[in-house]
């Protein structure tokens, strides 16, 4: 583990808080559009661009600096989650794609840091199978988002499950991402995809995505520092 590594500076606490106002604000003003002017696709689709860029964003221009292999792999699936944002209500296998090499990307990352654990696999086949046994017995929808549920419920399961070799804020931002990803099974499976379920499911979802952004910008090291380990303050 690192020893070269410091505190982040208040100028970076700033920028980052900054940061997540702005993406709040642009949120919210994507929640308006949806639930007032639903027609408004196009004007949602760049605000959700300029909410999603900017996680990326905060890790690209902090990992320039903080060459990590954790980093490095944050910063790439924060990029593909990015475009997977912009897409999603365009093309919405294209979308869940791009998710998936996101997750892999992350759990790629989460391997940077320590090697995975008998728990960690078990953890994984549970979850994925309390949500196999849901969606095949109990929830009312196509055989085909059933088939797509099942796909993407074992890579989100997987980055949930190997969060756990991350440092702490990463394994939080990738529980609180898993949970979003749950949440919006739910919206799906109870069509409930508008007003306060949607802006649970896609708030959490943002909460967890600035977290593991948080990570990759907050962090004073070396650049020589090739571990996933650092200190946050």
């Amino acid at each position: 583990m690192p020893t070269n590594q410091s505190k982040a500076p208040a100028s970076k606490k700033i920028i980052f808080t900054a940061s997540c106002l702005l993406a709040l604000g642009f949120f919210s003003a994507h929640e308006f559009l949806l639930n007032f002017y639903p027609e408004t696709l196009a004007q949602r689709n760049v605000i959700k661009f300029f909410i999603s860029v900017i996680p990326f964003c905060l890790s690209f221009f902090a990992w320039r600096t903080n060459k990590s292999g954790l980093s490095l792999f944050m910063t790439l699936g924060l990029f593909l989650c990015c475009v997977g944002d912009v897409v999603i209500n365009i093309t919405f296998l294209l979308s869940i794609a791009l998710y998936l090499v996101g997750h892999s990307l992350f759990i790629k990352g989460f391997f940077c840091c320590k090697k995975p654990r008998v728990f960690q696999f078990v953890l994984w086949g549970v979850m994925f199978l309390s949500i196999f046994v849901w969606l095949f017995f109990f929830a009312n929808v196509s055989t085909k988002q059933k088939i797509e549920g099942f796909v993407y419920s074992a890579f989100m399961c997987a980055m949930v499950a190997f969060s756990f070799c991350g440092p702490a804020i990463v394994c939080a931002g990738g529980i609180i991402f898993g949970l979003s990803d749950v949440l919006l099974m739910l919206n799906i499976v109870l069509d409930t995809e508008n007003g306060l379920p949607h802006i649970i499911a896609l708030g959490v979802y943002y909460v967890g995505v600035f977290l593991m952004a948080a990570y990759v910008f907050l962090l004073e090291r070396s650049s020589a520092s090739k571990s996933g380990s650092a200190t946050i303050d």
